[in-house]
Parts: C-alpha cells; sequence; structure tokens
C-alpha cells in the first residue's frame, strides 16, 4: 500500500514540475488559463511576464478596435468566434508617465472564467502624448499579434497587463470610456 502512496505522489511531483516548465518558458505563444493564476485545464499558463510580475491596479488605457470593428458607443464589441484577428488601443502607465514594452490583453469568459491572453506590440500614438501632455508617452498605442485559436462563444471582460520588470499594471480600459464588453457569436 505505501508503493502506491509514492507511485501518486512521484507522479504528481513530476506533472507540478512538468506545469512549472510550461509556465516559464516564455514562448510569446497565446496562452490560455482557467482562474486567476497557474496552470490552465490544457497545460498553458498564465504568460511567464505576467506570472513572475508583482500585479497592481494601475495605468490608463482604451480598447479602440477589435476584429476590425469600432467600440461601440455603449463600450461593446461583438464579432463572430473565427478568431482573433486585431486589436488596437492604447495604455500607459500614469503613475511613471511611461510605456512598459510588455503588452498583454486578457480576455475572460463569463460563463466560465476562462482567461485567454492576448499579446501586443507598441507603436506611437503622438496625438494621444500631445492630448493628455505626456510627451514620454508617445509610444502608447498597442496592436495585437494575430493568435493561433478562436474564442468560445459566449461573453467576455477585458483588463490590459503592462509589464515593467517585475511589475505588472492592470486596467479595465476604464479611462474615458466604459469597460468593453465582448460578445463572440
Amino acid at each position: 500500500m505505501s508503493r502506491l502512496y509514492i507511485s501518486v505522489g512521484l507522479a504528481f511531483f513530476l506533472w507540478c514540475m512538468c506545469a512549472m516548465l510550461v509556465s516559464c518558458s516564455g514562448s510569446g505563444s497565446p496562452a490560455i488559463s482557467t482562474g486567476n493564476a497557474g496552470a490552465g485545464s490544457d497545460g498553458i499558463a498564465v504568460p511567464s511576464a505576467i506570472a513572475r510580475s508583482q500585479v497592481v491596479k494601475g495605468g490608463k488605457a482604451a480598447m479602440d478596435s477589435m476584429n476590425g470593428s469600432l467600440r461601440a458607443k455603449d463600450g461593446s464589441f461583438v464579432f463572430a468566434a473565427s478568431g482573433l484577428v486585431s486589436c488596437d488601443g492604447w495604455a500607459f502607465d500614469d503613475g511613471r508617465n511611461s510605456t512598459p514594452r510588455g503588452v498583454w490583453i486578457e480576455l475572460t469568459q463569463e460563463a466560465t472564467g476562462r482567461h485567454y491572453y492576448w499579446h501586443a506590440q507598441r507603436y506611437e500614438r503622438p496625438a494621444l502624448a500631445a492630448a493628455e501632455r505626456i510627451s514620454s508617452i508617445v509610444n502608447a498605442g498597442f496592436q495585437c499579434d494575430p493568435v493561433g485559436y478562436s474564442l468560445p462563444p459566449g461573453m467576455y471582460t477585458a483588463q490590459v497587463y503592462q509589464v515593467d520588470g517585475q511589475t505588472a499594471k492592470v486596467s479595465n480600459f476604464t479611462t474615458y470610456t466604459p469597460s468593453p464588453r465582448i460578445t463572440v457569436k
């Protein structure tokens, strides 16, 4: 009987080690997770840049478009479940008046709590920097990288993570507009 416990314990230990290796790989691939942190049901974890950071609320952000559709006046986006193709918006760290290089969009399916992570690249938005009167945020724009998965139909909420070293600022896109409500059909 004790050999059975040792075998089960060893199998669990090896599974945990594999999960840790996957979460620390930092491959840049889209990540899917169930719950707030750790390995998801498919073994892919929260992006390592976020997982190894201290997450704090803050920053200013807005989502302008998703999959080519502009935000409706009520803050909503509606698109087909055929895949995530594009997103465009802006975000900056309002505490440091900076634009951390690492940007991830977290989409959370409301019915299941499952998280989907979408990496984004920075680009210049000089009109935003001028409007905010903060020249150091000229690089506040972001555009999402193409991903290799489709979202299941349903309602989603969104947040943006801006990662700078060991700190990740998280904001829910409510600087000047309501937080986006995303419907995938």
